[in-house]
């Protein structure tokens, strides 16, 4: 699994001129601060709770995701 660097463009481009928002809350915030201490990456700790909090589905490459119980039928495999 992939994602071209041109739609990581798209993407800041509309967050750029406000066609899309990407909402960071104290709640994700805090809930990435209390994750279960598996990943030091604080971003990645917040990618996980915006999952969480919007009940969206997650696909990462990233091997330390699979060892989050909190994703628990949210984490989609690549």
């Amino acid at each position: 699994m992939a994602v071209s660097v041109i739609s990581c463009f798209e993407i800041a481009q509309l967050v750029k001129h406000q066609r899309l928002i990407l909402p960071l809350s104290v709640d994700i915030t805090c809930r990435a601060v209390n994750l279960t201490d598996i990943h030091k990456d604080l971003f990645d700790r917040i990618i996980i709770t915006t999952a969480l909090d919007y009940q969206a589905k997650l696909i990462s490459a990233d091997s330390h995701f699979k060892n989050y119980s909190e994703l628990n039928g949210c984490l989609l495999d690549c």
